[in-house]
């Protein structure tokens, strides 16, 4: 007897990037983190899925997770453009922007995110390009 139950798996949508739009999350981990190659900072998020656009394949989005990292270089144009997106999710989530700020007080806040998709190394990926409050 099987272990558990495969019915659907024959016509169970292959891709599991999502669609392109704007989707309600929910920031349910942000965590600093440094990249692998420059060790650029970075903010660590674990998005979930509370509403969204029903996908190409038919299935529905809510419940799926977004895994997404915001950089801040230390230098440079890329310093700036990283607190530019820092700011606006910062606006977006209701999290006091300030010199201090502290990555637990993100956790538990609704925003909508647009995605987008890209290709990385042969495969498409989500990309949050935006980040918006919540209504």
């Amino acid at each position: 007897m099987a272990l558990f139950s495969a019915r659907g798996l024959s016509t169970a949508p292959v891709s599991t990037v999502l669609d392109e739009g704007i989707y309600e999350v929910t920031i349910a981990s942000a965590e600093s983190i440094l990249s692998k190659q420059k060790q650029t900072p970075g903010i660590k998020m674990d998005l979930v899925v509370q509403d969204g656009p029903i996908q190409q394949s038919g299935s529905k989005s809510t419940g799926r997770h977004i895994f997404h990292t915001l950089y801040i270089s230390e230098t440079g144009d890329g310093r700036e453009v990283g607190l530019q997106k820092l700011a606006k999710l910062c606006r977006a989530a209701d999290v006091e922007q300030n010199d201090d700020l502290d990555l637990n007080d993100f956790i538990g806040k609704t925003i909508n995110v647009k995605l987008k998709q890209r290709m990385y190394n042969g495969e498409a990926q989500e990309e949050v390009t935006d980040y918006r409050k919540s209504v």
